[in-house]
């Protein structure tokens, strides 16, 4: 079965390529998944590849569905509410300060780090 992604955000130009995903994972925690790549990119990290992810306990995610006034049955429905919120060029930060700021706890990888 194929998981159902909703693109938070995407970007493209010469010497960088963004891209940010939502969706869930078996366990039913909601991934908030970026990679960057290019040489933009390699010039400041030292690498042309960045990955990044926020990975959200189902119970955190009922927090989100509640703020948003979405059903909890609605997976998809709270998906494109948050790509309808957060869907810019600041997708990554601001979706963790909104996190922070509504006490909904999160793990978040970045580069090589692991959960």
């Amino acid at each position: 079965m194929r998981r159902k992604r909703v693109e938070l955000f995407r970007y493209k130009a010469k010497d960088i390529k963004i891209t940010i995903s939502l969706y869930y994972n078996e366990a039913g925690q909601l991934i908030v998944d970026g990679f960057d790549t290019g040489k933009k990119v390699e010039e400041i990290l030292g690498s042309e590849n960045y990955n990044y992810m926020y990975k959200i306990d189902p119970v955190e995610v009922e927090k989100f569905h509640a703020l948003f006034d979405v059903s909890t049955a609605d997976k998809i429905g709270l998906l494109l509410e948050i790509r309808k919120r957060f869907g810019d060029n600041h997708a990554f930060s601001s979706l963790g300060s909104f996190m922070l700021e509504n006490d909904i706890k999160y793990k978040a990888a970045y580069g090589d780090e692991e959960f």
